[in-house]
């Protein structure tokens, strides 16, 4: 049921409340070894990055291995993160390790704000994606499979892993979307685009 209550969600994959996610398949949760996890209280803590919001946008506008150092908006992003590291500096003590500042914030706008583009698509900047690997299984070197369900629920996924790694102080580490998809490898819902009717 969606949160309301009103009905059935979409076949796809959802992300609930306490960060999971549940993918649906004929109006029915798949359950993964994390959901279960997750509800029995064993929760991994928060990421590092989770707020700090220039951090992410460098990662993000830069790659996950810097291949985009010289993007402009790589420079640009770099730059405000050096702005927030002075105005840090200027806090008080008492603020906190990592105080808001307004370049804080401004760094929070920019990670939506499409001057600040991705390396590359992001494609580029995949790295050590878990999912990467189911999308090229499910949609087709070729993505040929592109209009099939299980390849748009796979994207998704790949969408919520990327968002995890960048909030991530190492993004290498396997993030919680990125186990569902090494999961999903064996899942008969994603089914390889060879053997995709």
């Amino acid at each position: 049921m969606r949160g309301d209550g009103e009905g059935p969600m979409w076949d796809g994959v959802h992300r609930l409340d306490d960060g999971s996610t549940v993918i649906i398949r004929d109006g029915i949760a798949i359950p993964t070894e994390q959901m279960y996890r997750t509800w029995s209280g064993d929760t991994k803590p928060r990421p590092i990055f989770e707020d700090r919001h220039c951090n992410q946008l460098v990662r993000k506008t830069c790659g996950f291995d810097s291949a985009c150092n010289n993007s402009a908006a790589c420079l640009r992003a770099r730059s405000l993160l050096a702005e927030e590291s002075r105005e840090q500096r200027d806090e008080p003590i008492t603020a906190g390790t990592h105080p808001r500042t307004a370049a804080s914030e401004q760094c929070r706008q920019a990670l939506t704000d499409p001057a600040y583009n991705a390396c590359a698509s992001l494609e580029a900047a995949i790295g050590d994606s878990r999912c990467r690997e189911l999308v090229d299984l499910v949609c087709g070197s070729d993505n040929r499979c592109e209009q099939a369900q299980p390849c748009d629920a796979a994207r998704q996924l790949l969408r919520m892993e990327t968002e995890e790694r960048l909030a991530n102080d190492d993004p290498s580490a396997l993030s919680r979307t990125g186990g569902q998809c090494l999961e999903a490898m064996s899942n008969a819902f994603f089914q390889p685009c060879e053997s995709a009717e």
